[in-house]
């Protein structure tokens, strides 16, 4: 956008056309005070000033926060299957009864966490309590 915009500009200068402005107009005031030609068209300039204006420190806390979120949904299955995996082998000489009420929490646990996938639950159950 900024690169059109220049070209757009340059050609505006090349070709001697300059915007109309009202005297009402916000705009017409700025053009008044910076008489300096600018190599941005004055909408993308308005906006490059209040990109200018942001607080990017704020911006950054919330894309790392986002970026955490991101990493801890692709994160999760990994370290499901190793949580699942230890559980099989602890409970490898439970009672039947104590494996079923066990798996029976530890799925309605992991059901309780968002970014948990349901299938290697599933699978967990079924390999474990088959296994008895």
């Amino acid at each position: 956008v900024l690169v059109l915009s220049t070209l757009n500009q340059c050609v505006r200068r090349a070709r001697g056309i300059k915007l109309p402005a009202t005297p009402t107009d916000a705009s017409a005031e700025r053009a008044q005070r910076s008489v300096a030609p600018t190599l941005l068209t004055e909408r993308v300039g308005a906006l490059v000033a209040s990109l200018r204006r942001w607080n990017y420190l704020q911006i950054l806390q919330w894309c790392y926060l986002w970026s955490s979120c991101i990493m801890l949904y692709k994160l999760t299955p990994l370290a499901l299957n190793l949580l699942l995996a230890w559980m099989k082998v602890a409970m490898a000489d439970f009672h039947f009864v104590l494996i079923c009420a066990a798996t029976f929490l530890a799925g309605m646990v992991l059901f309780m966490i968002p970014p948990v996938p349901g299938p290697p639950i599933y699978l967990f159950g079924g390999f474990v309590i088959s296994d008895n």
